[in-house]
């Protein structure tokens, strides 16, 4: 099993999580939220949050291809990485079909996902 593409893979989910969430307060949520009509601080924490978990759910999920590379996996562990693998190309399509190609997320899920299918070959 290639440790590297499964590294490669964890370091670019983790990088993913941080920028996703670096940006998105800076670039997005700032304005949506500015822009919104309703004020309630429920609806604000709420939109806030669900932006900060799926970033944490990417770097969960390097976080699990980061321990394939250390510890090979089982059968169930390539299981599991070839739906993360998946999760991420998936990801990268939606990035690519919402927003189109200047997307920066497009070709950073696109090699993620490959690379830790990369390490199944």
């Amino acid at each position: 099993m290639g440790t590297a593409g499964l590294t490669i893979a964890a370091v670019l989910c983790v990088t993913i999580a941080i920028v996703h969430s670096w940006l998105g307060e800076r670039q997005i949520l700032r304005i949506v939220l500015a822009a919104t009509q309703d004020r309630r601080q429920s609806f604000r924490r709420i939109v806030r949050g669900a932006w900060h978990l799926t970033s944490f759910a990417w770097a969960v999920c390097g976080a699990v291809l980061a321990v394939y590379a250390v510890h090979p996996p089982g059968a169930a562990g390539r299981a599991v990485i070839v739906i993360l693998g998946a999760f991420l190309v998936v990801n990268a399509l939606t990035c690519l079909f919402v927003s189109g190609v200047r997307h920066p997320g497009v070709p950073i899920f696109l090699l993620a996902g490959l690379a830790a299918l990369s390490a199944l070959i």
